[in-house]
C-alpha cells in the first residue's frame, strides 16, 4: 500500500513530469489512500517528494528493462498493487506472483472498483519461503523461450539469505530487476532519517528487515544463482538520469541469467 501511495502522489505532484503514470494506484489503495497521503508531510518533511520519486523510478526502469529486452513475459514477484498489467499496450503475457492472502485482498479491491481482469494477466500464489516456485512457473506456462524479464522489489529485504538465494536459483533463464536493502553504511546521509523510520515501522507491524545486503554481496548471490550482474542504481545514480530529485535508502540492480542454476 505504501509503494501504490508513493507513485500516485509522484503522479499528483509531477503530472506530465511524472516518471510513470500509474492511474490505478489511488483507486487499489481504496478508502485509507487520502489518510496515507495527508500523514506523509508530518513524517518525511521536505523528503516526500524525493523519496516518493523512488518507488515511481523503481517501477520506470523496471519496465523500461522489460520493452529493451523484447521479453514477452513479464514474471512480478511479490506484485502487491503493481498495476503494469492493467496499464501496458504491448501484450506482454503478466504473471503476478504473490501471497495468496495479498492476491485476495487485491482482487477485491479491483472488484469493489469495477476493474476487470486483463486477458494477458496470470495469478500465481506462492509463498517464497516455500521450495516450489520454479514448478509453479513452469506449469503456469513460463517459457524462456519467449523471453522471461522478472521483477522481484519490495521482497527481498524480508527473505532469509536462504530463501533468497533458493529463489534466485529457480528462476528461469531471464533478465532480472531487483530491489534490495544495503546495510545503513551505505545510505547517503539524507536517506538515513527516512530509511530508519521506515524500517521501524516495518519492526512494529511485524514484517522486520532480515536480509540486508551491500552491493558487493548482492552481486555474490547473483553469481551464486547464475546471474551476471548488468547494472546496480542508488538514488543518486536515478537523480541524474531522471532530472528529478530522489531520496531513498534501498537500490535496484538488473542482472541476466542465461542458463538455469544447479544447486
Amino acid at each position: 500500500m505504501l509503494a501504490a501511495i508513493a507513485r500516485a502522489i509522484h503522479l499528483l505532484h509531477y503530472g506530465p513530469r511524472a516518471l510513470l503514470v500509474d492511474w490505478l494506484a489511488w483507486p487499489l489503495v481504496g478508502p485509507r489512500a487520502e489518510s496515507m497521503a495527508a500523514a506523509t508531510p508530518s513524517i518525511l518533511g521536505e523528503l516526500k517528494q524525493p523519496f516518493m520519486t523512488w518507488f515511481a523510478a523503481r517501477a520506470r526502469l523496471t519496465e523500461d528493462g522489460l520493452a529493451e529486452s523484447g521479453a514477452r513475459q513479464y514474471v512480478i514477484l511479490g506484485a502487491g498493487l503493481d498495476s503494469f498489467a492493467w496499464r501496458q499496450r504491448q501484450g506482454v503475457q503478466v504473471f503476478e506472483v504473490d501471497l495468496p492472502a495479498s492476491q485476495a485482498w487485491k482482487r477485491e479491491r479491483l472488484a469493489a472498483l469495477g476493474v476487470g481482469i486483463p486477458d494477458e494477466l496470470v495469478w500465481l500464489p506462492v509463498d517464497f519461503e516455500q521450495p516450489d516456485l520454479a514448478e509453479t512457473l513452469h506449469a503456469a506456462g513460463v517459457d524462456d523461450a519467449q523471453g522471461v524479464f522478472v521483477s522481484w522489489i519490495g521482497v527481498m529485504p524480508y527473505l532469509s539469505v536462504d530463501a533468497v538465494l533458493d529463489t534466485l536459483a529457480q528462476l528461469p533463464p531471464c533478465h532480472l530487476s531487483v530491489a534490495y536493502v544495503p546495510p545503513e553504511e551505505h545510505w547517503s546521509a539524507s536517506a538515513r532519517a527516512p530509511g530508519r523510520y521506515f524500517q521501524a515501522q516495518v519492526e512494529e507491524l511485524g514484517e522486520p528487515w532480515i536480509s540486508l545486503l551491500a552491493p558487493r554481496d548482492l552481486e555474490g548471490l547473483l553469481a551464486d544463482a547464475g546471474f551476471d550482474l548488468i547494472e546496480d542504481r542508488g538514488a543518486p545514480d536515478i537523480h541524474g538520469r531522471c532530472g528529478l530529485p530522489v531520496v531513498h535508502h534501498e537500490r535496484i540492480a538488473f542482472a541476466k541469467k542465461t542458463a538455469s542454476a544447479r544447486r
